[in-house]
């Protein structure tokens, strides 16, 4: 028994908005691409949504909506949804769906489109392809289906065929020859009117509709089978917002279900996003409904409705605005929702100004531009609108006191930042303030901060706990010529350039020295070399980046040429000592040089230059003198290279001249102090070799000095270095 013929769309699309729109009256078997537009449905009027179909006033398909969640199915292009195991689709410049899929786990199952004169006559999946073939009148009277081969059977097509009777009262007789896979033929017959089937030929059944007052079918019995034979549908247009009147009660077609969804004006929808605020019994949720901006609180707690207890709710709050707030009055802050989500990025949020009733208005470019409405009277965690500014007179004693002078950012001086509520700061330099930064972004960690100026990302711990109206100083995290890396259980995990992480499109990874990595940054152009691991560590480092593209990794074996595309194989290059210098053949070329070969440490890499000009620095794999450290700490790296016999003495004298010299001893310990933090960042091995070598009166005083992160990896490391003394048999 055929089923009625609905399509129900499971993916969206975007893009133009002009597609190939079916005459089902004409021709009711017509195929149509899986994604599509209000047309394909069969609805006409300015439907909002279909059951949990949401489209926009164009009619073009924009979000699905199940169990109080809302997908934007489709936002991803091709490359975006490969790695994040999630779905794509293609437009034409027509608007019209020529590719969709997905992928898991890297493999993807796909659908191509294929169109003559606005006509659909290829469909190819990953494991069969669709060809059509249509009449004058551009019905289609033929498909040929072939299933690609596989392991288990070979390559096979069937067929199916297509006729068309005209009956009385303007019904279409359309009847259908269909070979089965197995080779069986199959014929039915249906009849249709204005589009819709209204009699099964083979079932001797009369299909039975209901329909809106907009003319579409909210009710279908197309069988005689009770329980499967019918299909309901709800309709809700975008004229129902005009006055909509809002309840709440659970889906009928889910009887385990304990989540209660929306009504308007009396039909359910299943297209809204759930959101729960507060906690344990105080805890409640609200509907955001997409597109027509509504945010809609029913009046019972959220405890009770995931409890199953609540089967029907009335609405409590209904907030027709785009943005959402409610006040943490015991964290002196508020949290602000945007289109229904949960705001994470408030750097574009200014200063704020007053109504003259009181209420905060948010500043955005010194502008007022968002209004808090009912800030003070709102309750703890009590979901209220954000109105936009629209000229409502303002308090002018707070515009006056609200108005600062900035000055330009300065990067020798210090970067002081104050909360003024959960998500409002203040950037300043030698009480003064500064303009909003370049970007303020919350870290995966969803505690901490990275703001730029200038070339520098400045990194904020607890960005959420900071004192409120109390400047407080904030490290940078990368300087100029610096990427920042974040390291989470001393597992490598992302790279930031000025606040953006890099997709994995964006670098490419090459394996050194044990434990290092030749990162090639493919948008920049540039390389730069980082621990992968740093054991027991959780935090940040800027890591230098280099325009060299070319080095040598020294063995005592030789040397290897890595390059942006990996290790050039033997066969392309050749390598021979002249005068000390190693001289690099690329094809029988003489093409790059590292100078004083011999001298080189192994297990490093350095970079090459070209023939005829100076070698480029050293790469820091372990012991290194890369000129982005500074003269300061490279007198540290050298004196390491010398072996602890050598350099702990060498600290003492050191040590003594200070004091000589009127230094205090906390002088010292600060000295001491910057030169660890400037190798920590620089390279890992470097600041843990260096707390090695500094006198155990020193290192006592600088460890309770240190931030914890990098204090537990030393220490880490440190138990890490002991076992392998304690693993030595005599």
């Amino acid at each position: 028994m055929r089923e009625l013929y609905t399509v129900v769309c499971c993916l969206l699309f975007f893009g133009a908005f002009a597609q190939y729109q079916p005459d089902f009256n004409k021709a009711p078997e017509n195929p149509v691409a899986d994604m599509h537009t209000l047309d394909a449905e069969h609805v006409k009027g300015d439907v909002y949504a279909i059951d949990g179909q949401i489209y926009d006033k164009q009619g073009k398909h924009v979000w699905n909506g199940h169990s109080g969640k809302i997908y934007e199915v489709c936002a991803y292009t091709k490359q975006e949804a490969k790695k994040l195991n999630s779905s794509y689709c293609l437009r034409d410049n027509k608007g019209r769906l020529v590719e969709k899929g997905y992928f898991k786990d890297g493999v993807l199952s796909f659908s191509s489109y294929t169109y003559i004169n606005d006509l659909l006559i290829r469909i190819e999946h990953s494991s069969n392809i669709q060809n059509f073939e249509y009449d004058a009148k551009g019905r289609i009277i033929k498909e040929i289906i072939t299933y690609k081969a596989s392991k288990d059977r070979p390559e096979k097509s069937t067929y199916g065929k297509y006729t068309y009777q005209p009956l009385d009262d303007g019904v279409l007789k359309v009847n259908t020859e269909r070979q089965n896979y197995d080779g069986s033929i199959s014929n039915y017959a249906y009849h249709y009117k204005n589009g819709l089937p209204i009699y099964s030929v083979d079932d001797d059944y009369e299909y039975e509709y209901k329909f809106d007052d907009k003319g579409n079918w909210v009710y279908n019995r197309f069988s005689k089978n009770e329980k499967f034979g019918k299909k309901e549908r709800s309709i809700i247009y975008y004229s129902d917002f005009d006055n909509p009147k809002f309840h709440f009660e659970p889906d009928p077609s889910i009887t385990s279900s304990p989540i209660l969804f929306p009504y308007v004006n009396g039909k359910i929808l299943r297209g809204s996003k759930i959101e729960v605020i507060g906690k344990n019994d105080q805890a409640y949720m609200f509907h955001y409904l997409p597109e027509v901006n509504y945010y809609i609180i029913p009046d019972a707690k959220a405890l009770s409705i995931l409890g199953g207890k609540v089967t029907k709710a009335n609405a409590q709050a209904v907030y027709n605005t785009q943005m959402a707030y409610y006040r943490n009055i015991a964290g002196k802050s508020y949290v602000v929702y945007d289109e229904g989500e949960k705001l994470k990025d408030y750097s574009h949020f200014g200063k704020w100004i007053y109504l003259e009733n009181g209420d905060p208005v948010i500043t955005v470019n010194n502008k007022p531009t968002y209004i808090l409405n009912d800030y003070y009277q709102a309750k703890d965690k009590e979901l209220k609108p954000v109105l936009p500014y629209n000229g409502e007179p303002l308090d002018k004693k707070s515009t006056k006191t609200n108005t600062v002078d900035v000055v330009e950012f300065q990067p020798s001086l210090p970067l002081l930042v104050a909360r003024k509520s959960n998500n409002t700061f203040e950037f300043s330099q030698k009480d003064k303030n500064l303009a909003i930064p370049a970007y303020l972004k919350i870290l995966p960690n969803e505690k901490d901060a990275v703001a730029g100026y200038g070339n520098y990302d400045y990194l904020i711990r607890n960005i959420y706990e900071l004192p409120v109206d109390v400047p407080t100083e904030v490290p940078f995290a990368a300087k100029e010529g610096e990427l920042l890396l974040v390291y989470d259980q001393g597992k490598l995990t992302h790279f930031y350039n000025f606040g953006k992480a890099l997709t994995k499109d964006e670098y490419k990874i090459y394996t050194t020295s044990p434990g290092k990595w030749m990162v090639y940054l493919t948008q920049l152009n540039l390389t730069m070399h980082v621990d992968k691991e740093r054991p027991g560590y959780s935090g940040y480092a800027g890591s230098p980046v280099s325009q060299n593209l070319y080095f040598a990794y020294k063995t005592a074996k030789g040397l290897s040429v890595l390059t942006p595309t990996g290790y050039l194989k033997n066969n392309i290059y050749k390598w021979s000592l002249k005068n000390g210098t190693a001289q690099i053949f690329i094809n029988g070329k003489l093409s790059y040089e590292l100078a004083n070969y011999s001298n080189l440490k192994n297990e490093n890499v350095y970079a090459l230059s070209l023939t005829g000009q100076s070698q480029s620095s050293m790469v820091s794999t372990g012991s290194s003198t890369s000129s982005s450290l500074s003269e300061k700490a490279k007198k540290y790296v050298e004196m390491r290279a010398l072996g602890s016999y050598k350099a702990r003495p060498l600290f003492a004298k050191e040590i003594e001249s200070f004091k000589a010299a009127g230094k205090s001893q906390e002088q010292i310990d600060q000295y001491y102090l910057e030169i660890f933090n400037e190798l920590y960042h620089y390279d890992f091995e470097e600041g843990f070799e260096f707390m090695m070598l500094v006198p155990t009166d020193i290192s006592k005083k600088l460890l309770p000095k240190i931030d914890a992160d990098k204090r537990s990896a030393i220490r880490t490391r440190s138990r890490e270095e002991l076992k392998k003394y304690k693993s030595v048999k005599y």
